[in-house]
């Protein structure tokens, strides 16, 4: 990711701490509709953001690594951790270039990132068993009215890309949603 992207997100994440000081970040819903599914171990929350997601992981008795290019985030994931004495491990880091540890984690989480390479490699972390929780974008013909800003293209997947990235993992949810132009999915990996 270019120095560019980096104080992007540092500035879009400072201004949104400017504007709400005590800023409660929530997890993604879908993974908490699912949270039966989820019983622990060691998780890897990709693009973290704010950490709503490692936080709910966390507070489920996961041991965390939260990754995010952003060090305005990745030091408030680190706040609010420290202040619940929670297991989160955060880590400032280059997504593009960031080389993840094989058959490592129980869970990976990946909401609303999409870099193709980055989710080879963080399939490729999941150890035989684990679960791998993805929610973005979809390219979709309906003007979707989500509550999201414009997507370009390149950060969208096509109906039923996502299914055939993970060909091979067994589905426990894959959900395409046209009108919200998202999909979603809980996998497990085999072997």
């Amino acid at each position: 990711m270019s120095q560019q992207d980096r104080d992007k997100w540092n500035r879009k994440y400072r201004e949104k701490l400017k504007r709400e000081p005590s800023f409660d970040p929530e997890p993604n819903p879908t993974l908490v509709e699912l949270s039966t599914e989820l019983t622990g171990g060691k998780a890897l929350d990709i693009a973290c953001g704010l950490g709503g997601n490692s936080l709910f992981l966390a507070r489920l008795g996961y041991e965390v690594t939260a990754l995010d290019v952003s060090e305005v985030a990745i030091d408030y994931v680190r706040e609010l951790a420290d202040r619940e004495g929670l297991s989160i491990h955060p880590e400032r880091v280059d997504l593009e270039q960031v080389s993840l540890p094989e058959e490592t984690f129980d869970l990976v989480v990946d909401t609303y990132y999409l870099d193709r390479g980055v989710l080879q490699s963080a399939q490729q972390g999941v150890k035989p068993g684990g679960l791998f929780f993805m929610e973005t974008f979809l390219k979709t013909n309906v003007g979707g009215k989500d509550g999201h800003a414009p997507v370009r293209d390149a950060f969208k997947l096509n109906p039923g890309e996502l299914r055939e990235i993970f060909k091979g993992w067994e589905m426990k949810l894959y959900r395409e949603d046209e009108e919200a132009g998202t999909v979603s999915m809980l996998a497990v990996k085999k072997g």
